[in-house]
């Protein structure tokens, strides 16, 4: 969002991980995404996401800014297989 409909702002990326998951949230203070943009605008990402078996929120802040939210197992839970 910082880069495609945000002005000047500043950008947070966090990168973490555990025995069970990796985490990845991308946070941004500009404008934030217009209202339809958190359905369609992340189809792609939603969909490679939840095929890993993971997670993703994405949302607008209410002091502004967006934020996406992603989750993936570092397990399969069908066959335990890292």
């Amino acid at each position: 969002m910082a880069v495609s409909w945000g002005s000047k702002c500043t950008c947070r990326i966090q990168i973490s991980s555990d025995d069970r998951a990796a985490s990845l949230t991308v946070q941004d203070d500009g404008h934030g995404a217009p209202p339809h943009f958190a359905e369609s605008g992340l189809t792609t990402l939603r969909h490679r996401v939840r095929g890993a078996g993971g997670r993703i929120d994405a949302a607008n802040h209410a002091a502004g800014g967006f934020e996406v939210a992603v989750e993936i197992p570092l397990t399969r839970p069908e066959d335990g297989l890292r």
